[in-house]
């Protein structure tokens, strides 16, 4: 009976807390402009693929567009665009279905570790109650559509304790591989689920798999690699290696990050579930590791999974422009270790721990919830201003014109022709070569208008002058400021 009150109590939790999480969701699906500079940028490499050209190629001609992402996801939002305009809904909602079919693939891969259904619910509870997963559900990134393939690929890996080799098993790496190519190709970073299916199909000398594994891969990646860079005059591999390689990293970033996934109440919660289930799969003796029966192969898999997720994210956020966006795969992975923690708690003497942990959990989404829906009061409100800004840009310009823009859908709703997308890897220094560019386009005068971050602008760069705007910055929002040509 108690353990029966413990199910509902998690399910209920899980509907709560999932409506909750939806309803902002759809907050920032119908909010007209961008999260930030996150999210319209992406639109100038999707219409690069709309007429047929290759986004890779623009780095140093106009528009000056850079490509951070993979050609799969410019291929989504090519989609949205083709279908229905310029507009930021149709990523979003690919970001909220990607975020279910990553729970699913969460609570898939408790099962295949020998969790049992409550273990799968706790599972999917603390995918919805993670800091980092609500701070990214809804935005048009290529994070959680990335993540949702790359997790698939674990699950569809690790198969189920009873499932014997064989043809079944072929098929199954060969999809893997699929994913993980399909992941890496919406967002490059998202490797590390290869290195872990490599190492639990070694481990578990499954030599026929793995060979099929690495065959499969090598044809997804290898050609399509070879020909976006081919078609894009080097451009792809320069950009997202080379480029990349320059963008600084400073210990200051790594705190500033940290701090900010920590102020989650959820956060010490799921950390230090992951931190028994790391002591647990530790303590279990080394002959007892490759027991099939109970699952153990596929926990070894996420111990070592947990640990190098935690490690990898901890070192990319370092990076200039990083942000909670890189925790979202060890939260996933920490997700599943809390489920099957919990299970073992259950089956021992912690009921009440048990107990305990799914509640404060509960409770500690919640808290997360309301501060996250906060912040979607403080984006409503923020609308005008923005909208007025929007307005202002389009009295200033005729279509065509050519525009500079931290905020891209401002501009580009209006007919402008943006240059500098993605302006952070212009100005901020990473490449020489870029910030020539950037700053020779400005002193040009040829640029019909400006949207930036800063005042003093006109001071750098005196043939522009700013453009009044009537209206106050809005709360926690830092000033927008619009400069055209002096007259």
């Amino acid at each position: 009976m108690q353990e029966e009150r413990l199910t509902l109590a998690i399910r209920v939790g899980i509907v709560l807390l999932g409506l909750w999480l939806a309803c902002i969701s759809v907050s920032r699906i119908a909010y007209p402009f961008d999260t930030g500079t996150l999210e319209a940028f992406s639109w100038i490499p999707a219409q690069h693929l709309l007429a047929g050209t290759n986004p890779y190629a623009y780095a140093t001609v106009p528009p000056y567009s850079m490509a951070p992402y993979g050609i799969l996801y410019y291929g989504v939002i090519a989609l949205g665009i083709k279908l229905f305009g310029l507009q930021l809904w149709f990523g979003r909602t690919a970001s909220i279905i990607a975020l279910a079919l990553c729970i699913w693939a969460v609570a898939r891969i408790v099962k295949n570790a020998g969790g049992g259904a409550q273990a799968q619910w706790v599972a999917s509870l603390c995918c919805i109650v993670a800091p980092a997963i609500q701070d990214w559900a809804g935005i048009m990134r290529s994070d959680l559509l990335g993540s949702a393939l790359s997790i698939w690929a674990v699950a569809a890996a690790t198969p189920l304790a009873d499932e014997p080799a064989g043809s079944r098993s072929h098929l199954r790496v060969a999809l893997a591989a699929g994913l993980n190519a399909g992941a890496f190709f919406t967002k490059p970073t998202l490797i590390l689920s290869i290195f872990i299916i490599l190492i639990h199909l070694a481990q578990s000398r499954r030599w026929a798999d793995l060979s099929i594994y690495i065959i499969f891969l090598g044809l997804f990646l290898g050609p399509t690699i070879f020909l976006v860079d081919l078609t894009s005059n080097g451009g792809y591999l320069w950009q997202h290696y080379v480029h990349a390689s320059r963008v600084p990293f400073s210990v200051e970033q790594v705190w500033r990050v940290v701090w900010a996934v920590t102020q989650s109440a959820a956060t010490p919660l799921l950390a230090a579930a992951a931190g028994l289930f790391l002591l647990q799969q530790a303590k279990i003796p080394l002959q007892q590791r490759d027991d099939v029966a109970s699952g153990r192969p596929v926990k070894r898999l996420i111990f070592l999974y947990l640990l190098l997720s935690l490690t990898s994210a901890t070192i990319s956020v370092g990076r200039t422009g990083s942000g909670t966006n890189y925790y979202l795969e060890f939260f996933f992975v920490a997700a599943i270790a809390s489920g099957l923690v919990l299970q073992d708690l259950l089956r021992g003497r912690f009921q009440n721990y048990a107990q305990a942990f799914v509640v404060i959990v509960i409770l500690a989404g919640a808290f997360q919830s309301v501060r996250t829906a906060r912040g979607e009061y403080f984006r409503w409100q923020a609308a005008p201003y923005f909208r007025e800004v929007s307005e202002t840009a389009s009295r200033s310009i005729s279509p065509g014109a050519k525009c500079i823009s931290r905020y891209a859908e401002l501009v580009m709703r209006s007919g402008c022709e943006l240059y500098f997308d993605d302006h952070q890897e212009y100005y901020e220094g990473w490449s020489p070569k870029l910030g020539e560019i950037f700053r020779e386009k400005l002193a040009s005068g040829d640029v019909a208008l400006i949207i930036w971050n800063t005042d003093m602008l006109d001071k750098q760069f005196p043939n522009y002058e700013g453009i009044p705007i009537n209206s106050p910055a809005p709360a926690r929002f830092p000033p927008v400021f619009l400069y055209r040509p002096r007259r």
